[in-house]
């Protein structure tokens, strides 16, 4: 209830269970896919048996999984995949694992053919290396180096490695494969064979990426990295540029550009379909300049907006989000503004959605905004707006919806918190989660995602440690890649999650193809396969992968 309300209790039940307690009410407390007999299915021409190589060794196991299964170093249970199949578009990239795990202490070098198809096409190719970080006792992968030499395994463990495929723009469709061969680094027996598959699709994605990202990349971070370790070749902006396209290419916008807008090379990024989202302010120190600079191109209008307050919890900083929107209105005619926050506070006669109001039109928020107040029941959830808030303007959700219709946008964003129930980007959640994060999107409206930080490394060697920021379990947070300099590349090194991350943008974009082609329903009923609110959904590999290759099919079929 509301202030000086009474509320009186009439009845208290005791329950052992919460499907007993909600046994009568019309609440389904299952995950998508509990229970569900989605498999994926066979692919013709795909040979599923276990190849023998030719100084087979027993004593090594090799299995495939999927690159939303993070397998601890102490974890040897194979997944019974003998090979793997790949689904994926043209003008996209996917990924698949394959573990080796010996009884004893080995070394082996791995190698992997290109894509090829039979008809002269191949496709681009990467293998890259599991590196695992120690986080409260365990060994988990996240850090993916490339693979260069020999690899040491110690028995008992397993060693992940990921097979990175990149497809082109209107790459020819149909099955490639590949030879995977495992050789003892020491004797030089091929002791592990197997292919390897991929399946391409009779479509592509568009260069356009459909989710708007917003990531903050520390620029210092990245330059310190190179000289700590003497490592010079490139100018500061120009190393920023290469960690930049880096994302970029993995469909995930750094907010800063790497130019001022003042600067004639950077028209080269704001006509770059990929890049759709920038802040105006990390970039110009003039919003009247910025103005005149970016209403030149109504698309680069689109892309840009404004980021002056971050996470307003008190009046002072709603009074800076309010002055900054005031200047804006003289200066910038037609601004968009994002302000992240998690809390709504009441204010006088009115709460803060509603204040806000006036000078955001990019409303980004935590998850846990969209939690139903049907699954309170659940352990960890969290609620951004009270009951009488939701009685008096509408549910965050509604609230939404309406502004929507006015124009304005929504966002999520995670960073050490909302933890489970919610899916995040953390080093200890499930693999599965960040994928689940962007349907999350979909299902809510959600039509970009902001980030505080890829590069927020605290450690020597962050790949080995990750320390927290906040509390015992944000291991990861502001880290979705690593400095390159640690191995002596200029070259960024990926994560474990930023590759499930992209991967997830990609099914946004698939989603979006699927709704503009069959309609909102068709792309709805995807999505409630895989998550029905921000508390509910799959955390099952396998079937997570059904549900992928059914979307991939769905949209060929609407195609055709």
């Amino acid at each position: 209830g509301g202030e000086g309300e009474s509320v009186y209790i009439y009845s208290i039940d005791f329950y052992k269970t919460a499907e007993e307690a909600y046994g009568d009410m019309d609440i389904d407390l299952s995950k998508p896919g509990e229970g569900s007999d989605l498999t994926e299915k066979p692919v013709e021409g795909v040979n599923y048996d276990k190849l023998t190589a030719p100084d087979e060794d027993a004593s090594v196991d090799l299995w495939f999984d999927h690159m939303t299964e993070k397998l601890y170093q102490t974890n040897t249970a194979s997944s019974g995949l003998n090979t793997y199949v790949i689904h994926m578009a043209g003008n996209s990239i996917e990924n698949c694992q394959f573990f080796l795990a010996p009884k004893a202490d080995r070394s082996f070098t791995v190698t992997l053919t290109d894509f090829a198809d039979g008809n002269g096409h191949t496709l681009k190719t990467k293998l890259l290396r599991e590196h695992y970080a120690s986080i409260l006792g365990n060994m988990i992968p996240d850090g993916l180096p490339p693979v260069d030499g020999a690899v040491s395994v110690k028995g008992g463990t397993s060693q992940g490695f990921v097979v990175k495929v990149w497809a082109e723009t209107d790459q020819a469709a149909g099955l490639y494969s590949a030879d995977l061969t495992v050789t003892d680094a020491e004797s030089g027996k091929t002791v592990k064979t197997a292919k390897v598959y991929v399946y391409v699709y009779p479509f592509s994605l568009s260069e356009e990426t459909a989710l708007r990202t917003a990531v903050n990349m520390g620029d210092w971070a990245i330059v310190s990295t190179y000289q700590n370790r003497g490592m010079n070749d490139y100018e500061y902006w120009d190393l920023y540029k290469i960690y930049y396209d880096f994302l970029l290419e993995n469909r995930i916008c750094a907010y800063r550009l790497p130019y001022r807008l003042d600067d004639g090379r950077v028209a080269d990024y704001l006509n770059n379909p990929r890049v759709n989202s920038f802040v105006i302010n990390k970039i110009s120190d003039n919003e009247a300049q910025a103005h005149e600079i970016l209403k030149q191109n109504e698309k680069w209008l689109k892309k840009g907006f404004y980021y002056y307050v971050d996470e307003p919890t008190n009046t002072g900083l709603l009074n800076n989000l309010a002055a900054a929107g005031d200047r804006l209105a003289q200066t910038f005619p037609g601004y968009r503004q994002v302000s992240p926050f998690f809390t709504n506070m009441n204010l006088d006669g009115q709460d803060q959605i509603e204040f806000m109001k006036s000078y955001v039109n990019i409303w980004c928020t935590k998850p846990f905004a969209f939690t139903p107040r049907d699954k309170s029941f659940i352990a960890g959830t969290q609620f951004m707006t009270t009951s009488a808030q939701d009685a008096k303007y509408g549910t965050f959700a509604e609230r939404m919806a309406a502004l929507a219709r006015e124009g304005h946008e929504t966002w999520l964003y995670v960073c050490w918190e909302p933890g489970q129930p919610y899916a995040n980007w953390l080093a200890l959640g499930d693999g599965t989660e960040p994928v689940v994060s962007v349907w999350q999107c979909k299902m809510t409206d959600s039509v970009g995602m902001l980030y505080w930080d890829a590069t927020y490394w605290q450690d020597e060697n962050p790949m080995d440690k990750l320390t927290p920021l906040v509390g015992v379990a944000s291991h990861g947070d502001g880290v979705l890649m690593y400095s390159g300099a640690l191995i002596g590349s200029y070259e960024p090194i990926s994560s474990h999650r930023l590759e499930n991350l992209r991967n997830g943008i990609q099914d946004y974009q698939l989603l979006t193809m699927l709704e503009e082609l069959v309609g909102p329903e068709a792309a709805d009923e995807m999505v409630a396969m895989v998550t029905t609110d921000v508390v509910t959904y799959t955390d099952d590999d396998d079937y997570l992968k059904a549900v992928r290759v059914m979307l991939f099919e769905k949209v060929a079929e609407a195609l055709q």
